[in-house]
């Protein structure tokens, strides 16, 4: 019987403690710890589209849950992703992958994306593997090239 009233303690005592953590996905401080990748919304080319030739430079972060590039999220992009991206888990965090360069990135490392700011009207006639939602507000940038920004 005691052994049982002490796997009982040790149980409650953990569930207490996972109770006062952050969870994953939780927002503290105004930025998110991490989220599965099947909750974050990134938008990704089905296709190659032409892409412009101007250049964002910014850090990666959730607002909600979509997959915002800039600075703060008063002044950020929806980013519409080229078709070499890929949002996946690797280890224990989210990366924003370029299959075709091998870059990786996480939450809160900065990118460099070519390409330009879009309408709202044109990204409903975009070939998308990710509908864009209604809470994924713009400004939009849909991008071409993504790389690791010099230094």
């Amino acid at each position: 019987m005691r052994t049982y009233g002490v796997a009982l303690l040790t149980s409650v005592g953990l569930f207490i403690a996972s109770c006062a953590a952050p969870m994953p996905g939780s927002d503290v401080g105004g930025r998110v710890l991490s989220r599965s990748p099947a909750t974050v919304i990134v938008p990704i080319q089905a296709t190659r589209e032409d892409a412009m030739d101007a250049l964002a430079v910014g850090t990666l972060f959730i607002e909600g849950r979509c997959l915002r590039l800039g600075q703060t999220s008063s002044r950020s992009y929806l980013v519409i992703w080229p078709a070499t991206a890929e949002f996946r888990t690797i280890g224990d965090s989210q990366r924003l992958v370029n299959r075709e360069s091998g870059d990786s990135f996480r939450l809160g490392d900065r990118v460099a994306v070519a390409g330009g700011e879009v309408p709202e009207s044109r990204i409903s006639k975009l070939n998308l593997t990710t509908a864009v939602p209604s809470d994924c507000r713009g400004p939009y940038w849909l991008a071409g090239q993504f790389r690791h920004p010099s230094t």
